[in-house]
């Protein structure tokens, strides 16, 4: 029973590291929603880059994304989050994504839900010690949590889900 606590663990350790990518893309996470006129903090670990040189917002199946806005430039690998002020008309959708750096070397974000707005009330759920709008702005470092993340050919690894699966079979052994 020890053994296969330790190897689910390792399983787990394993799952948050992005060895194809550039990062490790711990906000926005799979699933989640945010409304358009808010704030969110996107956050990050393990960067292999010093420059993020964008961070952009997509839209589509996750193997087809087509971008819709760079949402920020040349951003500090190193600071570990970004505070994205999501414009009031970005339009509603199910389908959005991040995709971070520049092909072949990114990292993607898994797809989360924007939401008609109608004020500046923030729906993110990591920390932040300050905020950044537009092109070449950086905020300070952020709390890390799974994500889902991908390679540089774009297909998702469903990070999250291993990682909310494994926890599930690790609680079960207990």
């Amino acid at each position: 029973m020890i053994k296969s606590i330790v190897a689910i663990a390792a399983l787990a350790a394993s799952a948050v590291v992005n060895a194809d990518g550039i990062l490790s893309v711990t906000a926005p996470l799979t699933g989640a929603s945010y409304q358009a006129g808010s704030t969110a903090i996107v956050s990050w670990v393990n960067p292999s880059v010093t420059t993020i040189t964008q961070i952009v917002l997509a839209q589509g199946q996750s193997t087809a994304l087509q971008p819709v806005k760079a949402i920020a430039t040349n951003v500090t690998a190193s600071s570990g989050s970004y505070t994205w002020n999501i414009p009031s008309d970005t339009p509603p959708g199910t389908n959005y994504a991040l995709e971070f750096g520049t092909s072949p070397n990114m990292s993607f974000s898994g797809q989360f839900s924007i939401t008609a707005g109608s004020g500046g009330s923030s729906n993110s759920s990591s920390n932040s010690s300050s905020s950044a709008s537009g092109a070449g702005s950086t905020s300070t470092a952020a709390g890390a949590k799974s994500s889902s993340s991908t390679s540089s050919a774009g297909k998702l690894a469903p990070v999250a889900v291993a990682v909310a699966a494994v926890g599930a079979a690790a609680w079960a052994l207990c």
